[in-house]
């Protein structure tokens, strides 16, 4: 996996390891997305999930706008992999 280096479930390896950001707006982190991390082995210190735009009270990310401050939060997480869910 990216944050692990271990194989892929189908057996192929991880070329390149590093953290991770996910953008979300639906799911929970202590509900939905971070059991699924653990449950898929996944080193959840090197996971970022970004729900707001700490921007006066927060809103969520919007594309194209928000797309400087996602990409140095890729940066200070030294992301190989960023997921965008849901991409609306």
């Amino acid at each position: 996996s990216v944050t692990t280096g271990r194989p892929w479930p189908d057996g192929a390896p991880a070329e390149h390891t590093g953290g991770v950001v996910i953008v979300t707006t639906e799911d929970g982190i202590g509900d939905t997305i971070r059991p699924r991390l653990e449950e898929a082995s996944a080193d959840v210190r090197r996971v970022s999930v970004v729900q707001l735009i700490p921007e006066g009270p927060g809103r969520v990310p919007v594309l194209p706008g928000d797309v400087e401050l996602l990409m140095a939060e890729c940066r200070r997480m030294s992301a190989r992999l960023l997921i965008i869910d849901p991409l609306m």
